[in-house]
C-alpha cells in the first residue's frame, strides 16, 4: 500500500465524517453519532494515517519524531480510546504538528492516564481551553479549531431515570435527529416532540443502548432563584421522585430521565398520541356510538383513577426507606395523556396521569416528615395566559378544574384537592359520552355564563362579601340533562348515569375537603358503572364482550 500524505488522508477522513453526520445542514446543530470515530478510524485506517506522520523514507520504528511504532499507535489508540479525540483533530483541520504533539503526549508515554496541570484528563472531551494550551503548546490556532468543532463530538447520551447536567452548552450537542417541534404548554413549562438518535438513550439497568431511535417527549421548565440557591438537595428529591416506584402504575406517566442546561430543566416522557382534551375536542369530537365505547372509556377513568389512588397512598423511593406522598395540583384534561395500548384490545387506549412530579410532595421516613413545593422551583411562563388576571385565564382549562380551596388566602391544598379535580373531569368525560365536543363546549359556556361566575370558568362560584363559596349550580343542572338524555335511549343507561352523577354531586363536590371521598374510592364506583355498562350489552354479544372487557381491564391496571 503506497503511503498516503497527512493533508490526503486527513480528507478521505473528513470526508468519511462528513457522511456519518447527523444534522449536517445546519452548523450549530450537526453531531456524529456515537460510535462514529470508531467507525471510521478502524485498525487498517489508524496505521495508514500513523505512516502519514512519518517523513518521507523514515523506517517505521523510527522514534525520532513520534517516539512510537506504528503497531503500538493502534493498539494505544484502541485500548484508550483516543479515536474521538483523533477525529476531532482531523475534522477541525490541524496542522501534522498539532497531530504529531497530540501522538507524542496522549499516545506514546507510558504512564497512563495523563493529567493536565488542573488536574483534569488530558484525553477526556469536551476538553477545556487551558488543557488545550498545555497539550499543543501554547498554539492558539489549533486550540480555537478544537473548541470550534469538538462539541461535534459530544452528543449527549440520556440515561433513563437518571439526570444529565450540561454546564457549557457550546460543549456538547443535543443527539436529535430532526427540529423539535413544540405540542403544549402549560403554566409553567413547554412540551416538545423530540427525536433521538439510535445509541443515545442508555438503559443502566438493562446495560444496553436503544438500538433504533426513539421519539419522546421533553417538557422544559425554567428554573428560579429559589432551585438555584438551594441547590443539590433539592436536585436529589426530584431524583427520589423520578426513580421512585411511580413506574409501576401503568397509568402514572413513567419519567425517562431529565436534563438541566443552564436556567433550563427538563423531563423526558413516553411520547402520547394525544392529551384527554385534544382526544375529545380534537381528534374524536363525537361522542361513542355504542355502550361499549362508553364502557370502554369509563375503564380509562377507572385506571386513571387508580393512579391517582397510586400517587396520594403507594409511592415509595426506590429502595423502599421512604414513602412518598404526592400531590398532583394541576389535574386537568390536558395534563391527562392517551396511549394507544392494544395488549388486550386491538382497539384499546390507556389514560396517564403526567406532571404529577412537578407539584407538591410529602416524604416520610419513619416518624420524620418533610413536604417540598415544586411550583416555587420553576418560573411561571409569562406568555401563558395563566400568568395574568385576565378572564381568558382558563380558557382551555387552566384554573377550571382546581378546587375552591385554590383560591383562599394561605391555601392548603392537599390529595383532596385532587379529589374535586378528578371529579371535575368525570363530570365533563359524561357531558362528552353524551354529546361529543359540543357537550364539552356547551357544559363550558354554562359555567362561564353565570352572573356570579365573574366571567370565569370553575366548577365553583367564589365567595362573596356576605356569601361562602358554593358549588356550581351548572353542574347538577347538566347532569339532570344528561340522566333525561340517557333516558331517551333506555332506563338502565339512565340509570346507570345517574347513579354515578349524583355520586359526584354528593360525595366529591363538595366544599369542605374532608368531605370528599378519596381516589380509590371514585375507582370502585367507576369499576362498578363499567361493569353496569358491560350488563346493557344486547345478547348473545354480552357474556363474550363482558368477558373479554373484563380480562382486559383485569390485566390492565393490576
Amino acid at each position: 500500500m503506497t503511503p498516503m500524505d497527512y493533508n490526503s488522508i486527513c480528507n478521505e477522513i473528513y470526508e468519511q465524517i462528513l457522511l456519518r453526520l447527523e444534522r449536517k445542514d445546519r452548523e450549530s446543530l450537526r453531531f456524529a453519532p456515537k460510535g462514529t470515530a470508531e467507525a471510521i478510524l478502524q485498525s487498517d485506517v489508524l496505521l495508514q494515517f500513523f505512516h502519514s506522520l512519518l517523513p518521507p523514507r523514515q523506517p517505521e520504528d523510527n522514534t525520532l519524531r513520534l517516539e512510537i511504532t506504528g503497531d503500538t499507535f493502534v493498539k494505544r489508540i484502541e485500548d484508550r480510546r483516543l479515536h474521538k479525540f483523533l477525529a476531532v483533530l482531523i475534522f477541525a483541520s490541524c496542522p501534522i504538528e498539532a497531530t504529531i504533539l497530540f501522538v507524542r503526549k496522549l499516545v506514546a508515554q507510558d504512564a497512563w492516564p495523563i493529567i493536565s496541570v488542573k488536574g483534569r484528563h488530558l484525553d477526556f472531551l469536551p476538553a477545556h481551553r487551558s488543557d488545550l494550551l498545555d497539550l499543543f503548546d501554547k498554539d492558539g490556532v489549533t486550540v480555537d479549531r478544537v473548541l470550534g468543532k469538538q462539541a461535534c463530538f459530544c452528543p449527549v447520551v440520556f440515561h433513563k431515570r437518571d439526570e444529565i447536567t450540561v454546564k457549557n452548552p457550546e460543549h456538547y450537542r443535543l443527539p436529535y435527529l430532526e427540529d423539535e417541534v413544540e405540542v403544549g404548554n402549560g403554566s409553567f413549562g413547554r412540551v416538545f416532540r423530540v427525536h433521538i438518535a439510535k445509541g443515545h438513550f442508555y438503559d443502566p439497568s438493562l446495560g444496553i443502548e436503544y438500538p433504533k431511535s426513539i421519539v419522546l417527549a421533553r417538557k422544559d421548565y425554567n428554573v428560579s432563584s429559589e432551585y438555584e440557591v438551594r441547590g443539590q438537595g433539592e436536585r436529589d428529591i426530584i431524583q427520589k421522585i423520578l426513580k421512585s416506584n411511580a413506574r409501576d402504575c401503568k397509568n402514572i406517566l413513567e419519567s425517562f430521565g431529565s436534563i438541566e442546561i443552564g436556567n433550563t430543566y427538563s423531563l423526558l416522557m413516553p411520547f402520547a398520541m394525544c392529551d384527554l382534551r385534544g382526544y375529545m375536542m380534537e381528534h374524536h369530537k363525537s361522542q361513542p356510538s355504542t355502550t361499549e365505547a362508553k364502557a370502554k372509556m369509563v375503564l380509562c377513568a377507572e385506571g386513571l383513577s387508580g393512579g391517582l389512588n397510586f400517587l396520594h397512598t403507594k409511592m415509595q423511593t426506590s429502595d423502599r426507606t421512604e414513602d412518598l406522598v404526592c400531590y398532583h395540583m394541576d389535574l386537568k384534561p390536558s395534563n391527562i395523556l392517551v396511549f394507544r395500548d392494544t395488549t388486550h384490545d386491538p382497539e384499546g387506549f390507556i389514560w396517564k396521569l403526567s406532571d404529577f412530579g412537578m407539584s407538591r410532595v410529602k416524604i416520610r421516613r419513619g416518624r420524620s416528615e418533610v413536604e417540598k413545593d415544586f411550583n416555587t422551583w420553576f418560573k411561571l411562563r409569562n406568555d401563558n395566559p395563566e400568568s395574568t388576571p385576565s378572564a381568558t385565564i382558563n380558557r382551555r382549562g387552566e384554573g377550571t378544574y382546581l378546587a375552591p380551596e385554590s383560591k383562599l388566602s394561605g391555601p392548603s391544598m392537599k390529595s383532596p384537592s385532587d379529589v374535586w379535580s378528578l371529579g371535575c373531569v368525570l363530570s365533563v368525560l359524561f357531558a362528552y359520552l353524551e354529546e361529543g365536543k359540543a357537550g364539552v363546549e356547551s357544559y363550558q359556556r354554562e359555567r362561564n355564563n353565570n352572573p356570579k361566575a365573574d366571567g370565569i370558568d370553575r366548577f365553583f362560584l367564589r365567595a362573596g362579601n356576605f356569601s361562602p363559596a358554593r358549588v356550581h349550580p351548572a353542574i347538577s343542572i347538566r347532569h339532570k340533562r344528561l340522566v333525561e338524555a340517557a333516558r331517551q335511549r333506555s332506563l338502565e343507561e339512565s340509570q346507570i348515569v345517574s347513579h354515578m352523577l349524583t355520586y359526584l354531586e354528593t360525595s366529591v363536590f363538595k366544599l369542605e375537603p374532608k368531605d370528599r371521598n378519596d381516589a380509590a374510592q371514585i375507582q370502585a364506583k367507576l369499576l362498578e358503572i363499567f361493569r353496569r355498562y358491560i350488563e346493557l350489552q344486547p345478547p348473545p354479544d354480552r357474556s363474550e364482550r363482558d368477558a373479554s372487557l373484563s380480562s382486559w381491564r383485569d390485566r390492565l391496571v393490576r
